[in-house]
């Protein structure tokens, strides 16, 4: 977060002139956590985070559940098709599921393939929309 915060620094100096806010407003506030569970919570909103699978070298990944006032919203996160996505993904008004695909030509390299093989595909998505039923049907898919 050091290195983030630094290389925003610029940024963060001109909005607190520009829209004149408090120093502390744009501090960061680092809380470190390795299970699933409520990372974040006030009055009536709650953030869940709970761990995906984006490769055995890429961890921790992390899909994170929105709840705010009786609605629900999941952000899968980078993930393969991966079964907390279905569970925290139940029942929401919102589920954002992450996607990777290429063309047949380009999924005979090596480096591609390693690629797509840390996403979910199109058709493991749909099993997630199937299975979690979330309350409202897909708006746009690509």
């Amino acid at each position: 977060m050091r290195h983030l915060e630094a290389a925003y620094s610029r940024d963060v100096e001109i909005r607190i002139e520009d829209e004149k806010l408090a120093r502390e407003s744009a501090a960061i506030t680092v809380k470190e956590f390795a299970d699933d569970g409520v990372v974040y919570e006030t009055g009536d909103l709650r953030v869940i985070a709970f761990t995906v699978d984006h490769g055995a070298a890429i961890k921790p990944a992390y899909g994170y559940r929105i709840e705010y006032q009786g609605r629900v919203a999941v952000i899968s996160g980078d993930t393969r098709y991966n079964e907390n996505v279905v569970k925290y993904g139940t029942a929401t008004d919102l589920l954002i599921h992450e996607v990777a695909m290429a063309r047949s030509e380009l999924l005979e390299e090596p480096s591609i393939q390693r690629i797509v093989n840390h996403h979910t595909s199109p058709r493991e998505a749909g099993f997630v929309f199937a299975r979690a039923k979330p309350s409202l049907p897909p708006i746009r898919t690509w």
